[in-house]
Order: C-alpha cells, then structure tokens, then sequence
C-alpha cells in the first residue's frame, strides 16, 4: 500500500518527495523474558526505567535509551550468584535524586544493600549499574529472609521472616543502623507493609494475617526510645488482598485497599469508601494521580485480568453524546487479560502509562509490554518492550515512510524535525525513538530518511516533517493508503463474501446474510470516505444482529477511547454501528447492551478506529486486515527488482562465457598463424611433409637433391656457410651407447619425446649431418614451443571460464547472515545468497526512488526476463 507525494520547495531549492506504505517490518530484537516484583520510574519529560528480579535471581533495570537500536538498554545491578529477594527505590522529584534498596541472599544468609543518593541523569542512567555505590546495613539475624522493601525520601521499611518464628519488620534512617520492631500481634508473615503518614505520625502500614482475620494497621514510629507508639486499625471488612497509598495536600496518606472489592479511606476514622463493587477478588492495586484525576489499576487474581477506574467520570446526555466529567468513580474496565505483574509508572507528570509481564503478548510469547493512553486523543496503545540482539528478529506491522531530499543550493546546515500531536513510538534510521506531544526529534540533514511506525490498528495520527529550509511543514497521513484501499476493494457485500486473505482463505469465515454484508460494506465505504476527507456523503447505517455485552449502560463514565479499546479487546460486545450525517461531518453511534452512546468524529484517525471496530463485530482483526489488503507489497516490488537484477547478472556471466570462447579461438588463431609465418621464414616448412622415420635411402635422396639444386648464396648466407661449417656427411658416433635412447624411444608416450630421442639416435648412428640434425631439432623445438604457447593460452581461457562459473556459483550460494538471512527468507521464501545480499541493497534505494519518480514499482510493465534480455543484448 503506497501513499506518494512530490513537492517543490523553491525558496530553498530544496525538493522533497516521500513514499508511506503499510507494510511488515523487522527488527533485531528479542523479547524480555518475565520476572517478579515489577516497578517502574517516569524520569523527565518521557524517560522511564522499569526494575524486576528476573527468573535468574538477578536485580535488573530496562532503561529508555532514545536513538538506539531498541530504544532500551538493559542493566543487572545486583551480582550473580546470589538470589535477590525484595527490592525498592526512591526517587525524588524535586532534587531529581535516587536511592535503591535491594536484598539478596546466598548460602542461608541474607545482605541488605541500599545505594548512596545518585542525582538521575541521562548520563548516569546509561550506566547505572556502575555509577550505583551501595552500603552494607547490619543485620541482627541474617538467617531471616527479607521478604518486603519499602522506602522513601526519609528511610528503609522491610519484613523478615523465618520458619517457626514471628514475622518482624525494621526501619532505619539512612545514616543509621536497622531498628527492629514487633507487630501488635504475634503472626507469622506480613502479607504488604509501606511506610506512610497519618496526622502528622510517621509509620508503617502493615496488612497481616492474625489465626483467621486479616488485619490492616497503621503503626507509627517513636520519637524517642520508649515513647508510646501510635496505632490506627482501618475497618475494611471481608477479604483484603492488598493496599497502596496516595498522598494528600496536607502531607498525609489516603489508603486504597483492595480484595473482594476496593476501598478507600481518607483517614482511619473516616469510614471507608466504595471503589468497586464486590463481585471480584483482586490480588494487586496500584493508585496514581495527577492533581485531582486518580487512577487506580487492579488485577482480578482468579482471571489474571487488569482492571481500570477512575474518578474523571464522563456523562452522556440524552442523545448519547458525550457530557461534562463529573468526580465519580467509573465501573472497573477490563483492560488486558494474561496478566503476571503489573506496574503503573511512578513519577512527575504522570500519564496513564503501565508496564505488563504477560504470559502471552502479541506475538504469543510470555513478554513485557509498554501500555498507555495516549494525553491528547485519550487512546490506549501498546507495544512489546524488547531488548536489541543481533540473533532474533522481531516481526512488527508498521506504517514505513521514506523521506528524500534533493539540495540543488549551497550545503545545508538547518535539522530535519519529526514531531506528532500524540505519543508515538517510531525508528528512524533504525534506530528507536519515544515520541510525545510537544517533543521532537531533530536530525542532522540527510539525503534519505526511513521512519517506521510500529503500529497494531490502521488508525494513526499525522506526523510532521519541518525544517527551516521547508517553506511549511511536511504533515504525513499515514493511513491515506489504506483508506483507499478500503474503497477500492469493498465497494458490496459481494465485495466482502469473495474477499480472501493471502492464503486464500475468506476474510469473512461466519455465517452472514447478503443484507448484512451490503450495510457492512456500505458501513465501510462510508467511513473510508470520512476518513480520507469527512465530507459532507449520504448517511448510511448497519445494525449486525445483537450479541451478549456484560450489561454496559451510561452508568459505566468511560471516555471513547477507553471503550474503543476494551471493544478491540474483545472485553466490550457491541450490538449495532450507526454512522449518521451531521452538520459538523460524521456521527458514529455504537450501541453497546442496549445504550446508546454517540460522538463526532472530526480525525482520520476516529473514523478508521470506529472501521476496525465494524470488521472487529464480523470476527475479522487487524492481522486479518493486514493480510486481507496484502500490504507485503512495498518488501515484494524490492524483492521483485532484487530478482531482476540477480536474473540479470547470472544472464551476463553466462553471456560472457561464449564471447570468451570466441576470443580464445580468435587469440590461438593468431598464434598458429604466428607459428606459420616463422615456420616459412626459417625455412623449416619444407619439413612439415617430410618423414622424420623415413629410410636412410630416402634421406640420402634427399641430399642428392640438395647436390642438384644447391642454395643460392646471394639471398641467403646461412646456407651457404652450411656446408662450410658442418658438412654434408654423417658424423659417426661409434663410441656413444644408444641404448638409453633406444629404450626412452621405446617406452614414452610423449611424440614430441619420441622425435627428440629418433633424432638423436639418427643423428649418433651417422644417419644425419650436423646441418640436418640442428634443422629437425629447431623444427622440434619450434613445435613444442607454440604447443607451449597455445596449451598456456588454452589453459588461461579455460581458467577464465572456469572461474566464471565458480564465481557464480560461490554468488548464488546460500549464505548465513544474523538477521538478515532469517528476515529474507520470510519474505522471499528463499535463501539468501551473496548475490541475493548485493542486489538487495542496491533494489531497496533503486525500488523507493523509482516509486517516488513514477508512482509504480519498477517491474510492473517489463517483466524480469525481458529486463535481463535487454541488459544483455546491449553488451552484445
């Protein structure tokens, strides 16, 4: 799915074209494999560290690392061979300071380590498990295990236990020593313990089990050795699980408790404050606030599901449209299931924002997962925290834009900024980056710029590209592509029944009538139009035969966003989608247990959330609508021009091959003809029909000719000194043994041998004169030369060709390279090769450029074959 644009800036002689597309993406990542005790940190504007003892018993910090692979960095601070048991951390918002506390034990014996007060920085945060300095504290009894930490700007709270004995807890300032003290009654284990205020007393609240009741109390700590200790009991009644604090204006704490139920006091005497009803049992809370908006997080310990409230209640009037907020807490809402921990991040400027272990995260794997709602829109989005390795991929569906800018003026020293109205998590370049409203990131100029959105609906905000040498700011929609891919391929419900995914099988797998599907396809059309412009079309409506909702009314105070996720969910069942003409553009209407609830949308983005929601009631979800739109095709089109050119190149090899042949054949030519002319110039022609193994009569035939016809002295003064120098007789060699000859003549194989050994063997025997002998020999030597000369030059060719086709096949080989190999064969279906590998990279840039430039992949009207014919037949 293509989305292309092309503009002219002519201030600045700067053009800028891009390319959007919806595509799969991969990344060198891995998942972070679960752990216990999950808490996590909101460091400035949008930094964040998240601490969990992991399955090895190691004390391990995620830190946010914007611009590098993965956005993470990845830090074990406490020493391996020891199992940390508990752990906490303070972090002070004013001095922008920080201490962790953490236990660990080995051999029986516990240790206690609380760091010195680090000022949190970017720098201190890439190393922080350096820059962190620890103090051992004393231990009265190390045998005990510590199995709570708690601490705070003032202190250290911790529980110890050990079997057959009561369960105690400690305090100590940090430049003391642990002070031990004992609960009210004698118990075994303290379930959760924190320090906090109430009044004006500094203390601890303890939740604890005493024989069958479970207790929650506040114990404060005394002033002076000996003095009375303060105690407030709170009156929770039933079952309680769990507690946290939130602190009030006046210093003090507000306590949340939760169980069968949650719960809220104000002060011990206050009487308590229904949350959430009784009809589940939860096993962890976790409160937040921001100035007078809380939030409060929950996990049912029997489904493992989280629960969300808060007491920014949204009311709907009597059409159903969104109201004014009141103060009153919503109906808990299911938010995600397959929970493990949970952490609700703790900071200044608190946003709605979690970090989940799951037992099973998107891709099916037990992983962490960054949750959060988005400030502006008020949209829950998440995506899987994961860790770079150069050894896995991870599979992403992501919106990919590619950025080119031509600078036809002088070098440009201005920054390329990239910025969203919402949060947005994205990698540019390969590396990734956090995104949040009023942020930006700023980049050097470049020529090319690749942004990938990892994304897991087709809705998206704009993003915006600016820089001064811009006359204005470049605003991406990112789902343009998609919006009209909806209305080019459902147009009718036939539309939809024939719809397939890239399988082959149907999009639509229920039983539904062809009524429904023409006002589910017309449901469609109508909100693709909404999206790409919101005009003013006809209004058009579905109502999908009603399924069970869990009794939503107008009662429940969620915000659209909320109910629009727990509906993608599955959480939420919606009976019927209304879209309706309005002055202000389109009204979209869900009606959810027989309540009505209505809004504008006045985004792309609203309109493509409410379109999921429409496929979402049919069974069909976003993986389906990713492979039902086949929006594979922007890896496909580099794949296909990746092909063309390895086609291409293997064609060009072998063309090579006969034009060498034919070299060889013209250079050898040459050769012999060169033989030839040296032949006749030496006058050793004549023995090319001679017989070297005539007889002697024969030979002695042959000089008389010499006699009859001698040479003419005139024109040539070599061959009449001959005679002079070396005669016309034999020379007998009488006292030579010619055995050895006779034998070598006998046994080679080699002609050229043979001759040389026959010659002799004449020339020792008196057959031959000097003058004859040196003749035959030269004429030997001749031979066996240009033989030499011409086997050489055969062999070179020979060697030419031969190293062609090594040469491809070694470029055609399968080769092993970590990540890349295992991502081309995922969307190639094919091994990687070192050819595959060249031609990639070349194809990718090649494939963008030409799209950008022609508004079509390279090889959408020539195919490969006719490509490679073309190339070829010009080298020809």
């Amino acid at each position: 799915m293509e989305d292309l644009f092309f503009t002219n800036k002519n201030r600045s002689k700067v053009s800028l074209g891009y390319q959007c597309e919806f595509m799969e993406n991969y990344v060198a990542e891995s998942t972070v494999d679960a752990g216990k005790g999950i808490k996590s940190l909101k460091i400035g504007s949008d930094g964040s560290v998240i601490f969990f003892i992991s399955k090895s018993g190691v004390l391990t910090a995620i830190i946010r690392s914007d611009g590098s692979d993965s956005g993470w960095g990845i830090a074990e601070l406490s020493a391996k061979g020891f199992q940390t048991q508990s752990f906490d951390f303070d972090y002070d918002q004013v001095k922008g300071t920080f201490r962790l506390c953490y236990s660990q034990r080995k051999d029986q014996q516990s240790e206690l380590l609380v760091s010195d007060e680090l000022e949190l920085n970017e720098a201190h945060l890439e190393k922080l498990n350096t820059v962190l300095k620890y103090r051992y504290k004393h231990l009265d009894f190390p045998a005990r295990t510590i199995n709570h930490i708690t601490m705070d700007q003032r202190g250290v709270l911790f529980s110890s236990l050990l079997a057959g004995t009561d369960a105690t807890y400690h305090y100590f300032e940090y430049k003391d020593e642990p002070s031990n003290f004992t609960l009210p009654e004698n118990t075994k284990q303290v379930k959760q313990l924190s320090v906090g205020r109430i009044y004006g007393s500094y203390g601890v609240f303890i939740l604890y089990d005493m024989r069958k009741e479970r207790t929650m109390l506040f114990q404060g700590f005394p002033d002076a050795p000996g003095e009375e200790i303060s105690q407030y009991r709170f009156e929770t009644g039933g079952d309680i699980s769990c507690f946290d604090l939130l602190g009030n204006t006046q210093g003090d704490h507000i306590l949340y408790v939760a169980g069968q139920g949650i719960y809220k006091f104000d002060a011990p005497d206050s009487g308590r404050e229904e949350v959430a009803a009784k009809d589940r049992n939860y096993a962890k809370i976790d409160v937040s606030a921001h100035d007078a908006d809380v939030t409060v997080w929950a996990l049912d310990q029997q489904s493992k599901s989280l629960y969300y409230l808060t007491n920014t209640f949204q009311t709907l009037d009597k059409e159903g449209l969104p109201g004014k907020t009141i103060r009153r807490w919503t109906y808990p809402l299911k938010m995600h299931e397959h929970m493990d921990e949970f952490s609700a991040i703790k900071g200044k400027n608190f946003t709605n924002q979690l970090f989940l272990f799951t037992d099973q995260d998107n891709s099916g794997n037990p992983g962490l997962v960054q949750f959060w709602q988005d400030a502006v829109s008020k949209n829950w989005q998440e995506h899987e925290v994961n860790i770079a390795n150069l050894n896995k991929t991870v599979k992403i569906n992501s919106y990919s834009i590619d950025l080119h800018f031509t600078n036809t003026s002088a070098p440009i020293s201005d920054q390329i900024h990239i910025s969203s109205k919402e949060n947005r998590i994205l990698y540019v370049n390969n590396k990734k980056y956090f995104l949040s409203p009023g942020s930006k990131i700023s980049l050097d100029f470049t020529d090319y710029i690749n942004i990938v959105f990892p994304i897991d609906s087709i809705a998206a905000a704009p993003v915006h590209i600016d820089a001064a040498f811009l006359d204005e700011p470049l605003v991406v929609d990112l789902s343009r592509g998609v919006q009209e891919k909806m209305k080019e391929k459902i147009k009718s419900g036939k539309d939809l029944a024939a719809a397939r995914k890239q399988d082959g099988t149907p999009l639509i797998s229920g039983n539904y009538d062809a009524d429904t599907l023409d006002q589910l396809a017309a449901a469609i059309s109508l909100t693709a139009n909404a999206a790409v412009q919101l005009d003013n079309k006809s209004a058009g409506g579905i109502s999908l035969p009603a399924r069970s909702a869990y009794g939503f009314s107008e009662e429940r105070g969620y915000t659209i966003g909320d109910i629009l996720y727990s509906i993608k969910k599955g959480f939420i069942e919606v009976s019927s989608f209304i879209i309706n003409k309005v002055k202000e553009g389109v009204q979209l209407v869900l009606e959810i247990g027989g309540k009505v609830l209505k809004w504008i949308a006045n985004t792309a983005k609203d309109a493509l959330a409410f379109m999921e929601r429409l496929w979402e009631n049919t069974k069909v979800f976003f993986d389906d609508l990713v492979e039902f739109l086949a929006f594979l095709f922007n890896w496909q089109d580099i794949v296909d021009t990746k092909d063309a050119l390895v086609l291409t190149t293997n064609d060009c090899l072998d063309a090579v091959i006969p034009q060498i042949e034919q070299f060889r054949k013209f250079v050898v030519e040459n050769i012999r003809q060169l033989k030839k002319r040296i032949t006749m110039a030496s006058g050793l022609d004549a023995l090319d029909h001679d017989q070297l193994n005539g007889t002697v009569d024969e030979l002695n035939a042959s000089k008389d000719m010499l006699k009859v016809s001698p040479p003419d002295s005139r024109t040539n003064w070599v061959n009449s000194k001959k005679e002079v120098m070396f005669g016309t007789s034999g020379v007998a060699a009488t006292g030579v043994d010619t055995g050895p000859l006779k034998k070598l003549s006998a046994d080679t194989n080699d002609p050229n041998l043979k001759n040389i050994t026959d010659l002799l063997l004449r020339f020792f025997k008196g057959e031959l004169s000097i003058g004859e002998f040196l003749k035959r020999m030269g004429k030997i030597f001749l031979d066996i030369a240009f033989d030499m000369i011409e086997g050489l030059v055969d062999g070179f060719f020979n060697l030419l060709i031969e190293s062609i086709e090594s040469i491809k096949q070694l470029l055609n080989a399968a080769i092993r390279i970590p990540i890349l190999s295992p991502i081309y064969y995922e969307i190639s279906g094919k091994e990687l090769s070192l050819l595959d590998l060249t031609c990639l990279f070349i194809a990718i840039p090649t494939t963008i450029g030409y799209k950008i430039a022609n508004k079509v992949a390279p090889f959408t009207q020539m195919s490969k074959e006719a490509f490679s014919h073309q190339v070829v037949s010009s080298f020809n």
